[in-house]
């Protein structure tokens, strides 16, 4: 357990910096999507979540489309 814990922290900035890289690339790609919209702040957030919203497609439509793809989702 403590060398997992040292070798997370030693890696964190990193990895963070990674994920958020990821996180905003997906952010900007949904965001392109007509009638889509970020909830929450846009920097301000978990480096491993996004919250977007979509005025055009039902919550549930969205999700079996999205499962159908491999694509891990949930509605709030």
């Amino acid at each position: 357990m403590a060398k997992s814990c040292e070798l997370a922290k030693t890696n964190m900035k990193e990895d963070v910096a990674h994920l958020t890289k990821i996180l905003d690339k997906l952010i900007d790609g949904v965001l392109k999507i007509e009638e889509s919209y970020l909830n929450g702040h846009p920097t301000k957030q978990l480096t491993n979540k996004a919250h977007p919203g979509f005025s055009a497609i039902e919550c549930e439509s969205l999700l079996t489309l999205l499962d159908a793809r491999g694509i891990f989702a949930r509605s709030c």
